[in-house]
């Protein structure tokens, strides 16, 4: 691909990081910049990544910059040395590292000297476990004080650590197959990785209960080791890779509400943009409101505009402060004003959780508003909400918000994490149980750091704002965007609003610049392939359940009307797929996103080449 291919398909100029499969006896590992990924024993999956981080005070990950790489490959084991650097003022950190594997073993050293004195929340290794060789497997630990204890990985999601004062863990990934991790360094415990849907428990140090953040003064060392030994008595052997993508037509589920929140562009939507996203099946636009800020009446009526030349009613998330009945009369104040009745309100508190007085206030919300739908949650992630558990007998739904790059950031993390908005979508309907679940909104990147222990500095000149993702305008963001819809509408999920209107966290550019365009590579009236995507589904009414053999290397979203299917496949993978299409198909119409030319197939198998969307009428 050329430099302007991969920023279509999937927002980068340069080509992704190499990814090197190697073997430790039985074991096959995949090696990434660093990181050691998809720990397999045949097809059980004992680990999905082994990483270092660096964390600053606001949890902020320092991005590593691998000085020099060494890797020596043999037939059955490996021995990998690195130097990197972790530097974002005032964070100035080296480590080295050796990464080795050899009979069902695998080592991980860090040796690692602080260049400056900073605050930091974390500095070590993370270890991932997957769901699908983990959920409800039992496991041991040994503390420090050598003492042991038994716990099972949570089939809920946990809200609290399964496992802490880590020393050692032992699990049974699979009949027949023993896997041991032993930590040395630092204290280690477990957290339950779904909270902020990343697919996967996560062994870390630092424990939580320990004070942060903490001051690392210059020259201080971190050093620590983490050895895995698998012990198994089956043999080795992964089946062949046939990729395979299938729907079951009797098993379907109502389409969710789909809506959109109002860009944070200061202009409002000019008749151009107004007509193209009235081609959306959107049913509400979100927006934000703080009535003690000077800016809320300004804000408010931007909102109240843009909602009536869509046609969307307005979701109002409304903050409401200690002196909340003024805020509250300021808001119905301003309703009246402008003649705007919301569709939606969710009532937030301090923090961005729970409004407290929920209970309270609710009687004079539905006497203001008739037939509003009335709220409560969080317009944080999941795991805010499993921590502060509202009433909700009074609540017409629970919401919260998703984003997929809480804690990792390049394109097979998010692709991994799409699984666990299924998952959190599960517990939600059971800790709330009859109450729609909202899903409001959903970003690439996240809109604010919610537990931010400073101020969060503002960019530097020439660089994007934290919360805008160069990958919002490519191929790529419309395929992540699909599987997200597929997991949430495949688990009931009610509502989901995506992303902004326009702008760089938008469905579409607009008629204004970006502010970086060296740095964001949209212009003016671009329309972004998620747009593209998201009207294509206009006029479909239900999803079909449908089953991917390898979703980390594809997927698929299949839609229904009255009178026709429509099928979504596509590709998170660098190379060419041949996809055996279960159910067989013949097309009316078959286009890609990505190529010029329509892909190659016959009634049984497609040809979906590398990062390509295609979109498939059938008959």
């Amino acid at each position: 691909m050329t430099p302007e291919q991969r920023i279509k398909a999937y927002g980068m100029s340069d080509s992704l990081p190499k990814q090197t499969i190697l073997k430790a006896g039985q074991l096959e590992v995949t090696y990434e910049y660093g990181a050691i990924r998809w720990i397999r024993l045949g097809n059980t999956e004992i680990l999905r990544m082994v990483y270092s981080a660096v964390r600053d005070r606001n949890w902020g990950t320092i991005e590593p910059k691998i000085e020099t790489e060494t890797i020596e490959i043999h037939e059955n084991s490996f021995d990998i040395r690195l130097k990197v650097n972790y530097d974002a003022d005032p964070i100035h950190f080296s480590a080295d590292y050796r990464i080795s594997g050899t009979e069902n073993k695998i080592r991980f050293e860090m040796d690692g000297t602080a260049r400056s004195t900073f605050l930091k929340n974390r500095i070590g290794f993370c270890i991932l476990h997957p769901l699908t060789d983990c959920v409800g497997r039992k496991a041991r630990v040994i503390h420090p004080d050598r003492s042991v204890s038994d716990f099972s990985f949570p089939e809920q999601i946990s809200s609290v650590q399964p496992a802490q004062d880590i020393q050692s863990i032992t699990w049974e990934p699979q009949p027949g197959i023993e896997a041991t991790l032993n930590l040395t360094g630092d204290v280690f415990e477990m957290e339950d990785h779904r909270n902020w849907t990343d697919a996967s428990f996560k062994t870390y140090c630092t424990p939580l209960s320990i004070p942060y953040p903490v001051e690392i003064r210059a020259a201080e060392t971190v050093s620590q080791l983490v050895e895995l030994t698998v012990e198994t008595s089956l043999q080795s052997g992964r089946t062949a890779d046939h990729f395979e993508f299938s729907w079951n037509p009797d098993q379907v589920s109502a389409f969710p509400e789909l809506g959109t929140t109002i860009s944070s562009r200061k202009e409002t939507l000019a008749p151009n943009e107004i007509e193209l996203l009235k081609k959306l099946p959107a049913e509400h636009i979100r927006v934000e409101l703080k009535p003690w800020e000077d800016k809320f009446s300004n804000e408010f009526e931007k909102a109240a505009k843009e909602s009536h030349l869509l046609g969307w009613p307005l979701f109002v998330a409304l903050y409401l402060s200690l002196n909340w009945k003024n805020d509250y009369r300021r808001f119905t104040e301003l309703c009246r004003e402008m003649k705007v009745a919301p569709k939606f309100l969710l009532p937030l508190g301090k923090n961005h959780l729970p409004f407290t007085g929920f209970d309270e206030l609710e009687h004079q919300i539905r006497q203001d508003f008739q037939g509003i739908q009335l709220g409560t949650g969080v317009n944080a992630y999941f795991a805010e909400l499993n921590r502060n558990r509202p009433a909700i007998e009074k609540a017409d739904f629970v919401s919260f918000t998703i984003c997929p790059q809480v804690h990792s950031f390049d394109h097979a993390s998010l692709v991994e994490n799409l699984e666990a908005q299924a998952e959190v979508i599960k517990s939600a309907q059971k800790l709330f149980p009859g109450k729609p679940i909202f899903i409001s909104p959903v970003s690439l990147r996240q809109r604010f750091n919610v537990v931010a222990t400073a101020p969060e500095p503002e960019p530097p000149a020439g660089t994007l704002p934290s919360s805008v993702d160069v990958r919002q305008p490519s191929v790529f963001a419309a395929s992540w965007t699909l599987g997200s819809l597929k997991f949430l509408a495949q688990s009931e999920t009610s509502l989901i609003t995506f992303y902004e209107t326009v702008g760089w966290k938008g469905l579409i550019q607009g008629e204004i610049p970006p502010d970086c365009p060296e740095k964001f590579s949209s212009k003016p009236d671009d329309i972004f392939p998620v747009y593209e995507s998201l009207k294509e589904i206009s006029g479909y009414r239900q999803v079909i359940h449908s089953h991917s053999s390898h979703p980390l290397r594809f997927d698929g979203l299949v839609v229904k009307s009255e009178s026709e299917i429509k099928l979504f496949l596509f590709s998170f993978s660098p190379e060419d797929l041949k996809i055996r299409i279960g159910s067989g198909f013949q097309s009316k119409r078959i286009r890609s996103l990505l190529y010029p030319t329509k892909p190659e197939g016959s009634e049984k198998i497609l040809k979906l080449r590398a990062w390509d969307l295609v979109i498939i009428r059938l008959f």
